[in-house]
């Protein structure tokens, strides 16, 4: 072992551990330096308290592929691969002082990769639970109550019930690929997006979509609480680094107690969103399930949208044709996100098929052609 590398593992052996002499270790991993420039002072250092180590030996497995992330591990000394498949000799090699797998962690997604120790390497890791437990710092400061009366929906409200909601919250910070919960998690907190950008994503067929963008001054999570159900999206951040207000569903329902305008506005507003949701949700699976079939004799065309819907009784498919078939699934793909975000018509459609996907543009300039003709 390298001299550091025992000495760090001496700190963290020890039994009555100094997370002051760790966290100079920790602070050289960048994964963790985001989390420490939002989190404020303190929260390297209950990190230093709360981490574990282990060292993996040659060949031995350190994440599996289809398995869910549990700890977030941090790599800090050895050498580790990066594996397409188990036995694929072709690996991507990792730095050292990196975390690894952390985009699965905070994603709950299962592991798309292997990784694997390719000499004996020391890992650091802290589960989920106790590294959620020091992520969230509370921070409750009349900045705050001038801030959250600056938006439009807490305008309309007394200073008295801001003040309130502030006393009732703590400040929960994220960072990009973070999910705030997921569906069919228990609803137990209401929110409000002081900074960042989060995403609203719907499922469907075991795959989720962008339903809405929410940015600062909007609040999320109160459809389920106030339908006493299991969460129906999915939020994720998308921002480098975001903050939002977390206010626990006991204070959110006592809110709606205090307030009688509150409570009107927001059950005004649940069932807006369920009606706007359910419209989008609806046009964009129709969207996503049309098919593309063709034939090789002059067929009539349907273009009602950037969908091209072809009637054929002809199961044959020229090669031509089958090529647009897999560029455009690529490209409803591709542009799916702001089509649901803004409509858009189909001119501004075009505009962006020309920058994004000029093949396929013309190919329904063709099709369109045709249709003239005929």
């Amino acid at each position: 072992m390298q001299q550091e590398q025992q000495i760090l593992v001496q700190l963290l052996s020890a039994s009555d551990r100094i997370p002051e002499l760790i966290c100079k270790y920790l602070q050289e991993v960048p994964f963790l330096r985001q989390f420490d420039s939002t989190q404020g002072q303190g929260f390297m250092k209950k990190l230093a308290a709360l981490v574990q180590f282990k060292i993996y030996q040659q060949d031995e497995i350190i994440l599996e592929q289809g398995r869910p992330v549990n700890s977030l591990y941090l790599f800090m000394y050895g050498l580790i691969g990066k594996h397409q498949t188990k036995r694929d000799k072709n690996y991507e090699i990792i730095p050292e002082k990196n975390a690894i797998g952390e985009i699965y962690f905070l994603t709950r997604q299962a592991c798309k990769h292997w990784f694997s120790a390719l000499k004996p390497s020391l890992i650091c890791y802290v589960t989920k639970d106790n590294f959620y437990k020091i992520v969230k710092k509370k921070n409750i400061t009349m900045s705050l109550l001038n801030e959250l009366l600056q938006y439009p929906f807490f305008s309309q409200l007394s200073i008295s019930f801001i003040e309130q909601i502030c006393q009732k919250s703590q400040t929960v910070n994220y960072i990009n690929h973070q999910i705030v919960f997921d569906i069919d998690q228990e609803a137990n907190n209401w929110y409000i997006v002081l900074q960042g950008e989060f995403q609203v994503l719907f499922q469907h067929q075991k795959k989720f979509y962008p339903l809405i963008l929410l940015s600062q001054g909007d609040y999320f999570g109160e459809i389920e609480i106030v339908l006493k159900s299991l969460r129906q999206y999915r939020i994720q951040c998308i921002s480098n680094e975001a903050i939002l207000l977390e206010i626990n569903k006991l204070s959110f329902s006592q809110l709606m107690i205090y307030d009688t305008q509150f409570k009107i506005m927001i059950n005004q507003n649940v069932q807006n969103r369920i009606n706007s949701y359910d419209e989008i949700i609806k046009q964009n699976i129709s969207t996503l399930s049309i098919p593309l079939s063709s034939r090789r004799s002059r067929s009539k065309m349907h273009l009602k949208s950037i969908h091209v819907k072809i009637k054929s009784t002809d199961t044959s498919i020229e090669p031509n044709v089958q090529e647009f078939q897999s560029e455009r699934g690529k490209a409803l793909l591709n542009l799916i996100e702001s089509k649901i975000v803004k409509k858009e018509n189909k001119k501004t459609l075009y505009q962006r098929l020309r920058e994004q996907d000029p093949r396929l543009l013309q190919f329904l300039e063709k099709m369109e052609e045709i249709k003239q003709q005929e």
